[in-house]
């Protein structure tokens, strides 16, 4: 071949440079495209990440609070009987020890002054022959109790197979026993002692126990707090099945690659680990590790404290950045789209080079130029249909505004299953759609969106027909042109109407449920004041009347009078337990409850209450007073938990339409969203109960302020 013919059929430096030009520009549009497809990916996976270990430290506080929860039942049973016998003891454990499997272990231990210690063991050696108090020698083996001024004997167990090494143990010979009694002694609360080997366990295993005090001889009325302690009620753990059983328990849905684990805290700083779940949490390999680097993938880590009876945990779940082909389908999908469309348009534009190289005439090779040149936009305007088709398909639709914020595209898979959508909003503005928002919320959005600021996941609600409304989310930011000129909005949706359906009949549930409770607590109260209360009381008629007739025989008038004592602590127990499931008080009106309610709260805390409410608002349907008293109830449970307060201002209201209450403490304050954090049960409890009445509960508080609670109900 000629040189001249070879030397013709290179293109020319313009070809080359609008071929090289095409390729860079696809892959800078592909890699853009694929950099944050990946990253909102990634962004889905940690948040995926964060809500699984929120639901896991979630149900372990939930698992230690039913398990204090359980101490303070038994607390309930001391309180109630004045002595508990083994047999009453063994029948109220067994259900506790079942319904909270992680709690190994229920006991009591009662404190024995020296001087009665002979006496003692006598009286349980009718139960146990050969019993004896006794402590742990240095090298594990059990031995008699040396001579101390008193004792704390572990006197009950359940279950008490396994646990007989301890039955008599005097547990004051160990100093962590020391250090949780005294505290929960001092602040009248469960404590939970550090961790120390377990000699029922075969090689002392980890644990920790947690000391409720147990106090003889009643409150005098003048909030002065009871005369002395006799013993401790105690819920025995073992540190690492605690956490283990509470997971077990907990279903999870979803793969899950986190791993959790548990340390002990002192003063601070972590400790010893004590719980580590079994799946791996690093195996990543070298090529594996830079596919993930690719993908936006990273190692995650999420800590969260907890106190179990003032004692300090921290948290930890992790989960190694491994790639996941399912996670980053869309990614994947883009760069593998992205690339083929790029080769494709520079193979074509090659060809169209080579083509136009051939033509022999200089009209023709014009003509064919146009017709290619064409041929590429329309290419090149496909390629970008399909990457606007990719941003569709991240999202239920796609949308654009103008200047004045109206509406002037939508696209994507809802609107073609609703076409309704577009007649509906191109032309008007969010604001002149949105429905079933708060005005308030709706001001800040529009205040937002004129400041040119992007948001994100502002619902609301859209009628389509008269028939038919959906439920969006929408996510914006603002668009300017290339002088920095604004020049509208644009910006994603997601139909959410399946989830506000399920958030509504989550709350109607809740309120049935809440509904029933309180009538089932009504009709158990009655049931109980007018059976069982009424046959205690002709029982106690019965046995004072044949008091009356003995008290000439001294043996006899002393067990019967015994008797008495007996049917008397029933009596008191049948009323506590009365009071518990509904005070009879609140048939009366709602501000005889509450004054009877802050009484109660008055004599046990010692924090003093104010109250204040005009005569109007007591005249209330059962149900709105039911409600009150149990958002008070829980209130005052809360101030006494948490706030550090000495006084309590409750504030009672009626206008023309609505009841309106405020419930405000001068302890320590927090943040709001402290407060609204996920954990707190006793607040999002009171919220589902004002919302299932169509009222608003608000929360107002900062720290070193207070805690006001601010609620209205319509009437």
């Amino acid at each position: 071949m000629p040189l001249s013919r070879r030397t013709s059929a290179l293109p020319p430096v313009s070809a080359r440079m609008a071929l090289l030009s095409v390729f860079l520009a696809g892959l800078c549009a592909t890699g853009a495209l694929f950099f944050l497809v990946s990253r909102l990916e990634t962004r889905q996976e940690e948040l995926h990440f964060r809500d699984l270990a929120q639901r896991r430290f979630t149900a372990i506080r939930i698992g230690t609070e039913g398990a204090m929860a359980a101490l303070h039942g038994v607390n309930h049973l001391f309180a109630a009987v004045d002595m508990v016998s083994a047999e009453q003891f063994r029948t109220y454990a067994r259900p506790l020890l079942k319904a909270y499997p992680y709690l190994v272990a229920l006991g009591f231990q009662r404190i024995i002054p020296a001087q009665e210690r002979a006496a003692y063991e006598a009286r349980m050696r009718l139960r146990f022959p050969g019993f004896d108090i006794t402590e742990l020698a240095p090298d594990g083996s059990l031995v008699r109790a040396g001579d101390r001024p008193t004792y704390r004997v572990v006197e009950y167990i359940e279950p008490l197979a396994g646990n007989e090494v301890v039955l008599g143990m005097d547990s004051s010979f160990l100093e962590v026993h020391n250090l949780a009694a005294r505290r929960a002694a001092q602040l009248g609360l469960p404590a939970a002692t550090a961790l120390f080997g377990l000699p029922q366990y075969k090689g002392m295993r980890k644990g920790f126990l947690v000391l409720l005090p147990v106090h003889a001889g009643k409150d005098g009325g003048d909030g002065t707090a009871p005369v002395r302690v006799v013993g401790y009620n105690a819920a025995v753990f073992i540190a690492d099945e605690l956490f283990a059983r509470i997971l077990a328990s907990t279903t999870v849905a979803g793969r899950s690659r986190l791993t959790v684990s548990v340390h002990s805290l002192v003063a601070g700083q972590m400790q010893e680990e004590v719980f580590r779940s079994d799946q791996p949490a690093s195996d990543v390999f070298w090529l594996e590790e830079h596919v993930a680097r690719l993908f936006g993938a990273r190692p995650l880590l999420l800590h969260e404290d907890i106190d179990i009876a003032g004692s300090a945990w921290r948290l930890t779940a992790i989960a190694a950045g491994k790639f996941l082909p399912e996670h980053h389908a869309g990614s994947l999908l883009v760069l593998l789209l992205g690339l083929a469309s790029t080769l494709s348009a520079a193979a074509y534009l090659r060809k169209l080079n080579r083509r136009t190289l051939d033509l022999a005439h200089a009209n023709a090779m014009l003509n064919r130029d146009i017709v290619e040149r064409r041929d590429i936009a329309l290419a090149l305007s496909r390629s970008e249909d399909r990457f606007r088709r990719l941003v569709e398909l991240s999202s239920d639709w796609y949308w654009e505004q103008d200047i004045a914020y109206r509406f002037r595209l939508l696209a994507g898979r809802k609107v073609k299953e609703t076409p309704a959508m577009l007649a509906r909003v191109i032309g008007r503005t969010r604001w002149d759609v949105a429905l079933s928002v708060d005005p308030e919320e709706l001001a800040a959005h529009r205040a937002l969106v004129e400041a040119h600021q992007p948001f994100q996941n502002f619902e609301y609600l859209l009628t389509l027909t008269p028939n038919e409304q959906v439920w969006l989310s929408v996510n914006g930011e603002p668009v300017f042109d290339e002088d920095g000129q604004f020049a509208g909005y644009r910006g994603t949706g997601r139909d959410i109407s399946q989830r506000k359906r399920s958030e509504q009949a989550l709350r109607e549930l809740t309120a049935h449920r809440e509904s029933i409770k309180e009538q089932e607590r009504k009709r158990i109260a009655l049931e109980i004041h007018d059976e069982l209360g009424q046959t205690l009381m002709a029982l106690r008629l019965d046995v004072a009347s044949l008091y009356a007739r003995v008290c000439g025989h001294a043996r006899l008038g002393e067990r019967v009078g015994l008797a008495l004592s007996h049917i008397d602590s029933s009596i008191r127990a049948v009323r506590n337990i009365i009071n518990d499931l509904r005070p009879p008080v609140l048939d009366l009106g709602l501000d005889a409850a509450i004054e009877w309610l802050v009484g109660q709260f008055q004599r046990r805390s010692g924090i003093h209450c104010h109250l204040a409410w005009n005569s109007g608002a007591a005249i209330l349907e059962e149900r709105v007073a039911t409600a009150l008293f149990r958002i008070v109830q829980e209130a005052l449970a809360n101030v006494v938990r948490h706030a550090d307060a000495s006084e309590v201002t409750i504030t009672l209201g009626s206008n023309a339409g609505a009841v309106n209450m405020t419930i405000a403490d001068n302890g320590r304050g927090a943040q709001p969203e402290d407060c609204r954090r996920a954990g707190n049960f006793g607040l999002a409890g009171i919220s589902e109960r004002v919302v299932a009445l169509g009222g608003k509960f608000d929360i107002v508080s900062a720290p070193g302020i207070g805690l006001t609670l601010v609620i209205c109900l319509p009437l």
